[in-house]
């Protein structure tokens, strides 16, 4: 599963947010959240993360999010490996 994080940029409203999900999920992205699902700070609230499983997709998705007016910047999500 690849996944890309991007942020809607705050003077975006609730119907062109929907708009941009829906465009995702056309073009290869199979799930679209919110990164904190509860948060109330405007910032945070913004911050959404894309789930795409077919690695071809990925980069036209990205592409596709930069491009994007209401999008503030969008980023493969970071590789992290814990430590126990």
């Amino acid at each position: 599963m690849h996944r890309l994080q991007f942020k809607f940029r705050t003077d975006t409203d609730e119907v062109q947010r929907q708009a941009v999900i829906e465009q995702l999920l056309q073009n290869g992205a199979n799930k679209v959240r919110r990164l904190f699902p509860s948060e109330q700070d405007e910032e945070l609230a913004a911050l959404f993360l894309a789930e795409i499983k077919d690695e071809r997709r990925e980069q036209y998705i990205l592409q596709l999010l930069t491009r994007l007016r209401g999008i503030e910047f969008a980023e493969p999500e970071a590789k992290r490996k814990l430590i126990k």
